[in-house]
C-alpha cells in the first residue's frame, strides 16, 4: 500500500500530499481504494479535493458525482450521470449497476484509470453509496469523498477506512498560523498580527467565513493596504471594550483576592518582583478561570525573571493546558474549565498559544501577562498600570517576534515584520511604550544589518519617542528591552564604552530588583560587546539561572575569562542549537582570537563552521565589516573544505593547487575572519 500522507499545517502541502498518495494508488492494481475528507461545513474540504483534482487533471478520468437532501431520496440518485446510457432492465440488483458503471467507464475514460469525486457522501442515498463502495473495492475506481460529519458517513466507505484501505483526514477549522498562512496567499505576505488575530478571533477560523469576512473587512476599510502590507484600523479601546461588557468587574475593595491580585499585578509591572506576595498561590485553586490565568501569570513572569526559566515554562504550559512548545494537549491541571469552546475566555486561551511561544522562548515574559490581562478585561481589576486590550498585547507580541528574528541574526525579516508596526500603532491609537521598544528593536535589526545610518535615525528617534510617552504606563520588562536594545545598536556607531557602560548600569539596577535572568541578559551583552572583565561575572550569574540561555552564556563567560577556545566554540554550538547564529559567530571569533594566538589549527579550522552555515545573516557583531564579501571565491571554497575536516593536503588534491597556496590562503582568510570591530577585543587575549 503506498504511503499514508499526514495531515500537515498547510492546505496546499496537504493537497500535495492527497495528490501523490492517489496518483500511487491509481497507479497500482489493487492497494488503496482512495482517501475520504471529514470536516464540518465551511473547513474547506471541496476547495481542498479541487486542488486535489487539479494536481491530477490530465493523468486520469475524473468523474464528478454530488449529495445533495433532493439526491439522497432517489435510487441511485447520486449516480444519475452515470445511468443515462444503461438500459433500465439492468437497473434491478446493484452487482449489475456496479458492472455495467464500471464498463461504462472504461469506455469513457479511454484507458485513463479512473477517479471518482464524491462530493457531500454524507447525503447519498444507498444504493448509490452501495455501488461506489463495491467498485472502489473491486478495483475499478478510486474515490476521493467528502463528508461533514463521520456519523453520517455511509457504512461500506467507513468499512474501507477501518479495513486500510480508504485514508481517512479531518479537516478543522484553522487555527493562528493558519488564518495567517491563507491571509498571506489570498492578500500578500505582510499582515500585521493585530489583523490576522482579529480575522481568527471573528470568524473562528472557519475557512469559509474567514472568506466572507476578509471581503467585507477590505471593502469597509477596516482592513487597509498601505506600503509596508495589511493593517487593521479599528481596534476598540479599552475603555469602550470595557463599557460594551453588561457585567462590569466588582471592585477590588470588596474581594480579598482580587485586592491580593491586584498588589502582586503591580509589583510585576514595576519589577519588584521580590515583593510579589507568597499567597498569590492561594489563588491558583480557585474555580474562576480568569482569576487561575491571572494569578499564573504573575508567577510565570517572576520565576522567570528571578531565574527559574524553566520551572516559569512548565508551569506556563500547564496554565494553557500546551506543551512547552505552545501545541494544545488535552485541558488539565489548572487549564480545567477552558475546554469549553463556547466560552470566551477559553476561545482567548486556545488563541495565545503563538505567543507563549514566542514570548517564554525568547524571554519576553512581560507580554504572557499581557496576554492574559487581554483574555480577562472584565474579570479582574488591573490598576499597575493602564488597561490592556488585544491591540496592545498582539502587537507587544508582534515586536517579540521581530526582536527574535534580529536576535537570530536574521536582520532583514525583522525589519520587514517591524515595517508595518507604526503605523498600526498609529491606527490602533496604542500609546504605551510600544513605539518606544518598536523603534529600538528597529535600530538594532539595522545595526545587525551592518546599516549604521539606519541604526544612526532610529536611535534618534528614540529619545523623543520615550519622551512622547512620558515613561507612564511602561513596565519594568519594556524599559529592560528598550535600554538593552538600545545600548547593543548603539555600540555600531562609535558608542560602544557607552553602551557597555549602560548595560553594566541596567545589571546593577536588575541586581536590586531580585532580576537575576535581567542581570544576565545586560551582563551578557556586555561581555560580548567587550567588556572582559565581567566574563567571571557572567559565568557565576549563568549558573545560578535556569534554562538555555543560560548554560550558553555560562559557557561564554568560562571560555572569555580563562582564554578557552574549547568552550568558546562549544558556546557556538549551544548558540546555533538555540537558533542564535549572531551570538554563535561571536563565540566563535573569540575562540578563533585564541586558538590563532595558541597556533591551534584543528580549533581555528573549526571556525569555519559557525562563519559558512549561513549566508543570511550578517557578520559576527553589530558592524563588524561584512567579512562574508571579503573572502574570495577560491577563500571561500578552501574555507568550506576546511570546516569538513579536511587536511591541507586533502584540499591541495581535491583543488588541484599545492599544499602552500593552501597555506597561504588559510592565512589570508583567519586574518580576513578577524577584521573589524570585535565582539571581543583581540587585544584581551594578548
Amino acid at each position: 500500500m503506498p504511503p499514508v500522507p499526514n495531515p500537515v499545517g498547510s492546505r496546499s502541502k496537504l493537497a500535495e500530499s492527497l495528490a501523490t498518495y492517489l496518483a500511487a494508488t491509481l497507479a497500482a492494481s489493487r492497494s488503496g481504494c482512495g482517501t475520504l475528507l471529514i470536516g464540518g461545513p465551511g473547513t474547506g474540504k471541496s476547495s481542498l479535493a479541487l486542488d486535489v483534482l487539479h494536481r491530477l487533471h490530465g493523468e486520469v478520468h475524473i468523474e464528478y458525482l454530488r449529495g445533495s437532501p433532493a439526491v439522497e431520496r432517489l435510487p441511485y440518485g447520486a449516480l444519475n450521470v452515470l445511468l443515462a446510457e444503461i438500459p433500465e432492465a439492468e437497473l434491478g440488483h446493484p452487482l449489475a449497476v456496479v458492472r455495467s458503471v464500471a464498463s461504462f467507464l472504461h469506455r469513457r475514460s479511454g484507458g485513463k484509470p479512473v477517479l471518482l469525486f464524491v462530493d457531500n457522501a454524507h447525503a447519498i442515498d444507498p444504493l448509490a453509496a452501495t455501488v461506489i463502495t463495491a467498485m472502489a473495492d473491486d478495483g475499478d475506481a478510486r474515490l476521493l469523498a467528502c463528508a461533514d460529519d463521520a456519523r453520517r458517513t455511509p457504512a461500506g466507505l467507513l468499512r474501507l477506512w477501518k479495513d486500510g484501505r480508504l485514508v481517512r483526514t479531518d479537516l478543522t477549522d484553522f487555527g493562528v498560523e493558519e488564518t495567517g498562512e491563507w491571509l498571506g496567499a489570498a492578500l500578500g505576505p505582510r499582515l500585521t498580527l493585530l489583523a490576522v488575530e482579529a480575522l481568527h478571533e471573528a470568524s473562528g477560523g472557519n475557512p469559509l467565513l474567514l472568506r466572507v469576512l476578509t471581503r467585507e473587512w477590505v471593502e469597509s476599510g477596516r482592513l487597509v493596504h498601505c506600503d509596508a502590507g495589511w493593517i487593521l484600523t479599528e481596534a476598540r479601546p479599552v475603555a469602550d471594550e470595557a463599557q460594551a461588557d453588561p457585567a462590569p468587574a466588582a471592585p477590588t475593595s470588596t474581594s480579598p483576592a482580587l485586592e491580593l491580585l491586584t498588589t502582586a499585578e503591580r509589583a510585576v509591572f514595576d519589577g519588584r518582583y521580590l515583593d510579589v506576595p507568597a499567597a498569590v498561590e492561594d489563588l491558583l485553586p480557585s474555580r474562576d478561570p480568569a482569576l487561575r490565568l491571572r494569578a499564573g501569570a504573575v508567577l510565570c513572569e517572576a520565576m522567570a525573571a528571578t531565574g527559574r526559566e524553566t520551572d516559569a515554562l512548565e508551569f506556563a504550559a500547564e496554565l494553557l493546558g500546551t506543551d512547552q512548545e505552545g501545541r494544545p494537549r488535552q485541558p488539565g491541571g489548572l487549564a480545567l474549565g477552558l475546554a469549553d469552546p463556547t466560552d470566551e475566555l477559553a476561545r482567548c486561551a486556545s488563541g495565545i498559544a503563538r505567543g507563549f511561544r514566542f514570548l517564554a522562548h525568547h524571554r519576553m515574559w512581560d507580554g504572557f501577562g499581557r496576554l492574559f490581562a487581554a483574555a480577562t478585561p472584565s474579570r479582574a481589576n488591573l490598576s499597575s498600570g493602564p488597561a490592556v486590550g488585544p491591540a496592545q498585547t498582539w502587537l507587544w507580541i508582534e515586536i517579540a517576534e521581530a526582536v527574535a528574528s534580529a536576535d537570530e541574526g536574521l536582520a532583514d525579516e525583522a525589519l520587514t515584520q517591524l515595517r508595518l508596526v507604526p503605523v498600526q500603532l498609529q491606527a490602533a491609537n496604542v500609546e504605551d511604550g510600544l513605539d518606544a521598544l518598536a523603534a529600538a528593536a528597529t535600530a538594532y535589526a539595522h545595526a545587525l544589518g551592518g546599516d549604521t545610518q539606519g541604526a544612526r535615525t532610529q536611535l534618534g528617534r528614540l529619545p523623543a519617542v520615550v519622551l512622547h510617552t512620558g515613561h507612564t504606563g511602561v513596565s519594568w520588562q519594556q524599559h529592560l528591552w528598550i535600554r538593552y536594545l538600545r545600548a547593543m545598536a548603539s555600540a555600531t556607531v562609535g558608542h560602544r564604552d557607552q553602551a557597555i557602560a549602560r548595560l553594566l548600569q541596567g545589571a546593577a539596577q536588575a541586581t536590586t530588583h531580585g532580576a537575576l535572568a535581567d542581570e544576565l541578559l545586560f551582563v551578557s551583552g556586555a561581555v560580548r560587546l567587550g567588556a572582559t572583565e565581567s566574563a567571571d561575572r557572567l559565568a557565576t550569574i549563568a549558573g545560578q539561572v535556569q534554562g538555555n540561555f543560560a548554560r550558553l552564556c555560562g559557557l561564554f563567560g568560562e571560555g572569555i575569562a580563562h582564554g578557552d577556545a574549547g568552550r568558546l566554540f562549544a558556546a557556538a554550538e549551544h548558540a546555533v542549537a538555540q537558533g542564535n547564529r549572531i551570538f554563535a559567530q561571536e563565540a566563535a571569533r573569540a575562540g578563533l582570537t585564541i586558538a590563532a594566538r595558541q597556533r591551534d589549527t584543528p580549533l581555528m579550522r573549526s571556525a569555519h563552521t559557525f562563519f559558512l552555515a549561513e549566508r543570511r545573516l550578517p557578520d559576527f557583531a553589530p558592524g563588524s565589516g561584512g567579512t562574508h564579501d571579503a573572502l574570495s571565491g577560491r577563500e571561500r571554497e578552501i574555507a568550506s573544505l576546511a570546516a569538513t575536516g579536511a587536511s591541507n593536503a586533502v584540499i591541495a588534491r581535491r583543488l588541484h593547487v599545492s599544499i602552500r597556496t593552501v597555506e597561504g590562503h588559510l592565512q589570508q582568510i583567519y586574518r580576513k575572519l578577524q577584521v573589524g570591530p570585535p565582539a571581543v577585543p583581540a587585544a584581551a587575549f594578548a
